[in-house]
Parts: structure tokens; C-alpha cells; sequence
């Protein structure tokens, strides 16, 4: 099984917990493979920094080492840029990448990724779907 986790599920497993934190812990142990691409780990670290510094709602305030963490469980796949199928084309990364590691499902809270439902065979879920879908 391979997934992969757009930003906000990631953030949102590290920063508050709840459904996308079993959605990272299927990844990080290792019960579904999880992929990204050099853009998506880039923007990972780009919104865990801007989360820590204003994120005063957030339940926890994690390490930077729990992302790396995660980070160092994902298999890296080369962005081809070659998707263009998003109605907002700052997603169409995590679309690319899908294809490119033959992923069976993006997990996301995007409505302009979720609207799609599937893309080439592809599953686009919430973490709760996702989570309901591997238990």
C-alpha cells in the first residue's frame, strides 16, 4: 500500500493528533509506504516553522525532530512536474508524486485536492477515510 500525506494532514497529525496522527503512524510503522517528493518534504518544513512560531492553538508544540522523523520514512520520488490537473496548481505536486511512486491513495484536508475523488486510480481521502480503509 502507498500513500501520500499532503502538508496539512501532516501538520495537522504533529500539531494537534487525532485521525491524521494514526494517518502518520500507518506510515512511520511501516503499514503503508509512504512517498513525497523533494517540493512536498520542502513545504513540510516550511509550514512546521511558521505552525511553531504563531501555532498558540496547537495542543502540542512537537519537536522538529518529529517531522524528520517522519520525514526519514517516507521514500523520496523525483518531482517531474508533469501533472497539471488541480484546480489549485500548488497541489498538483502531491498528484505527480502519487503517480510517480504508483500510490494508491493521497490523504488530504484539501477540498481543491478531495473535490477529484480519484486521479489515474488514485484514492484521494481524508485521514479518516484512509485510516477506515486500512484497519
Amino acid at each position: 500500500m502507498n500513500v501520500v500525506l499532503d502538508t496539512n494532514v501532516v501538520m495537522s497529525g504533529l500539531f494537534f493528533g487525532g485521525t491524521p496522527l494514526k494517518a502518520l503512524e500507518i506510515v512511520l510503522f511501516g503499514r503503508a509506504k509512504g512517498f513525497a517528493s523533494p517540493s512536498i518534504i520542502s513545504e513540510y518544513f516550511e509550514v512546521f516553522a511558521r505552525f511553531s512560531s504563531f501555532g498558540k492553538k496547537a495542543k502540542k508544540k512537537p519537536p522538529i525532530y518529529a517531522l524528520s522523523l517522519f520525514v526519514d520514512s517516507l521514500t523520496i520520488v523525483e518531482d517531474t512536474h508533469s501533472v497539471k490537473a488541480c484546480r489549485d496548481p500548488d497541489d498538483d505536486k502531491y498528484l505527480d508524486c502519487a503517480v510517480n511512486s504508483k500510490a494508491n491513495f493521497i490523504v488530504s484536508g484539501d477540498k481543491d485536492l478531495l473535490v477529484l475523488r480519484k486521479y489515474r486510480g488514485i484514492k484521494i481521502v481524508n485521514a479518516r477515510t484512509f485510516c477506515e480503509d486500512i484497519d
